[in-house]
């Protein structure tokens, strides 16, 4: 006669550790997600301001100067594809934008800077007439150029 009662199933201790082995492993999935979400926002900042250097060239060629660059924020940039590129810029989560030219205001000016605070504390990047594009500590280069 067998008299031995076999068990089938999970107890409840077994359970819970598999729940909470799930739970840890996805808390780290996400951690790491949102590192990588900061990471292309960056990129996609970076990669407009390379955009906003090619822009500006071709501004430049078409009309001889950088026009009168004043404040970024409310229309410094002439062309309606500089303001998209700084719209998408805002967009993508610059904490700060500003922009430098080495010409008083009401002129022609003949140098320009972009320079933003990148998100995550990713410091500050710049461009510039030079053909500059990198990392600054010049928050506010106001000579038209990065340092």
């Amino acid at each position: 006669m067998n008299t031995s009662s076999a068990s089938k199933g999970f107890t409840l201790i077994e359970l819970l550790v598999v729940i909470s082995i799930i739970g840890l492993l996805s808390s780290v999935v996400l951690a790491s997600l949102g590192t990588a979400r900061t990471k292309g926002r960056v990129s996609a900042i970076k990669g407009s301001m390379y955009q906003m250097r090619t822009q500006m060239g071709l501004y430049y060629n078409v009309y001889g100067s950088y026009g009168n660059i004043v404040n970024c924020s409310t229309g410094g940039f002439l062309d309606g594809g500089s303001q998209a590129i700084l719209s998408k810029i805002a967009s993508d989560g610059a904490t700060s934008i500003g922009c430098g030219s080495n010409q008083p205001s009401g002129t022609n000016d003949t140098e320009w800077s972009l320079y933003v605070t990148l998100p995550g504390g990713g410091g500050n990047w710049c461009v510039d007439a030079s053909g500059k594009l990198k990392t600054t500590t010049d928050e506010t280069p106001s000579d038209g150029l990065c340092d």
